[in-house]
């Protein structure tokens, strides 16, 4: 949707981000900068492109809120700035992220239940 390339990234046991492992898909997303995502991760705020918060960075990070907690962060690189910069398009990668985050709580908490 926002040709790009996009990662997510999960806190360890100490809460902080790595970078993904890198891959032989030019398509995947292998370079972060972790420190704006863990802003996001523990402030549960955007941050980098198109947001308040570090807005020079070159990928935007949307944090992966569920109802209990921030689960990790949304990283997207988009091929073509504007497409995270228009108003519509941020509220679409932010729905995105949204259910992104619903859908991994529902399987952790499936988890947990078993």
């Amino acid at each position: 949707t926002f040709t790009g390339r996009v990662a997510l990234l999960w806190p360890d046991e100490h809460g902080q981000l790595s970078a993904p492992p890198a891959s032989a898909d030019p398509l995947r997303y292998n370079v972060t900068d972790t420190s704006v995502a863990q802003w996001a991760l523990e402030h549960g705020h955007a941050a980098g492109l198109g947001s308040d918060t570090l807005p020079s960075a070159e990928a935007a990070y949307l944090p992966l809120t569920g109802s209990r907690q921030t689960l990790g962060v949304l990283a997207v690189l988009p091929a073509n700035r504007r497409r995270v910069l228009l108003p519509e398009q941020r509220h679409l990668l932010e729905t995105f992220a949204s259910q992104i985050a619903l859908a991994l709580e529902r399987a952790q908490l499936g988890d947990e239940a078993q």
